[in-house]
């Protein structure tokens, strides 16, 4: 009975670390240069929840920039958050902090120079990134 608890025990930590390492590998891919939209020397810029994701999903912006975040998802509420998922203590400030009604914007000024990594916290699959030069 201990051998089989131990080979279990192995199996679910290698399943774990496997799970961790193919999430880490999805979130440090490198974009390539068309995938991210320059919106450098603009003070404002919308970010749009689709169906297919965030719209731009990568935008590099300067600092001091507001992003306003904004859902075309019908009849569903959402909310932008940096990562990690679910705890967001990469950038703290940078989350809504609950949901926002469909109807609704959310904004968020970057004061904070990096590559911010955020998602939509109910639907966490849909992510993107902010550089702030």
């Amino acid at each position: 009975m201990k051998n089989f608890s131990k080979s279990h025990l192995i199996l679910g930590i290698s399943f774990i670390v496997i799970s961790l390492l193919f999430f880490f590998i999805q979130q440090s891919k490198v974009n390539t240069k068309q995938d991210i939209v320059d919106m450098r020397g603009k003070n404002q810029v919308s970010v749009i929840l689709t169906e297919k994701g965030f719209e731009p999903r990568y935008v590099k912006i300067s600092l001091n920039t507001e992003i306003v975040f904004s859902s075309a998802l019908d009849n569903k509420t959402f909310w932008p958050a940096s990562n990690l998922h679910p705890t967001h203590d990469i950038y703290p400030e940078f989350d809504s902090k609950g949901p926002i009604q469909e109807d609704n914007v959310w904004s968020f000024v970057f004061k904070d120079l990096g590559a911010w990594g955020f998602h939509d916290h109910i639907r966490s699959y849909f992510n993107g990134i902010i550089y702030v030069e």
